[in-house]
């Protein structure tokens, strides 16, 4: 079996490039898509889809398939929400571009270039960068001499993580943003971070994982009301049924 090898900085950056024209595209089909988000769950369920979050293994970030004709986004809850929120926007990257693989996970980032590019794609719904270059000169941030204390202002205001807005700025500002900045997001580094937030009196609420499982509320009754209507089988129904109840164990 051969070595992965993880994806070279330069080819990184060609990925990126590429990545800006489909968010360009994306931005211009969904115009009604302004960075920052305030609720990926619910921008995306007016896009269509249907959600459904189950707590699974730690490195399972989420997948998306059709259930007939129901465009559906399972999601890691064991995950925290800036995770989610990120895992969301790399599905619908999925799905937009039909660039389609496995089981997304996070430790194929580095290496897979379709995951990375899926990665980045999220990464500048959550943070349009012309936005981000905004924030920035409007609140007077000398990047090359940015705080951790107002790259956590970013994350919240983005409702992204503390690595995913340092590595925004690292891929707008090359020469300016220290990548040792980096370090306070890194995924070992993560009670440090939180103990950081609360001596710094700042919200982190967006790392609080939740205790419980999701469904979009519509899809179930929306299911009932199309076998009311004779649109589907009750077999078909109840094969649906069986693989929420079932396969993920979330009630309705």
């Amino acid at each position: 079996m051969s070595k992965k090898h993880k994806i070279s900085k330069s080819r990184k950056k060609e990925l990126e490039d590429e990545v800006t024209k489909t968010v360009r595209k994306f931005k211009e089909d969904y115009p009604q898509i302004k960075s920052p988000i305030e609720n990926s769950y619910l921008t995306i369920e007016k896009m269509g889809f249907f959600i459904i979050g189950k707590k699974l293994d730690d490195d399972i970030s989420g997948f998306h398939l059709n259930i007939g004709k129901y465009k559906c986004i399972f999601i890691n809850r064991n995950h925290h929400y800036a995770r989610q929120n990120q895992s969301l926007w790399h599905e619908i990257y999925h799905w937009y571009t039909n660039d389609i693989g496995h089981i997304s996970s996070k430790n194929a980032i580095e290496y897979e270039e379709m995951e990375y590019k899926a990665e980045n794609f999220a990464s500048k719904i959550l943070i349009d960068r012309d936005n981000l270059k905004d924030v920035i000169l409007l609140n007077n941030i000398k990047v090359k001499y940015i705080k951790r204390r107002e790259i956590v202002q970013l994350q919240n205001h983005y409702s992204a993580s503390y690595m995913n807005v340092a590595r925004a700025l690292y891929e707008e500002y090359p020469n300016e943003f220290n990548p040792n900045r980096m370090n306070l997001g890194l995924r070992k580094n993560h009670e440090k971070l939180i103990e950081f937030c609360k001596k710094e009196d700042l919200d982190y609420s967006i790392y609080n994982i939740p205790k419980s499982d999701y469904i979009t509320g519509s899809f179930i009754e929306d299911l009932k009301q199309n076998y009311i209507d004779n649109k589907i089988t009750l077999d078909y129904l109840e094969d649906i049924l069986n693989l929420i109840d079932e396969e993920l164990n979330i009630g309705e």
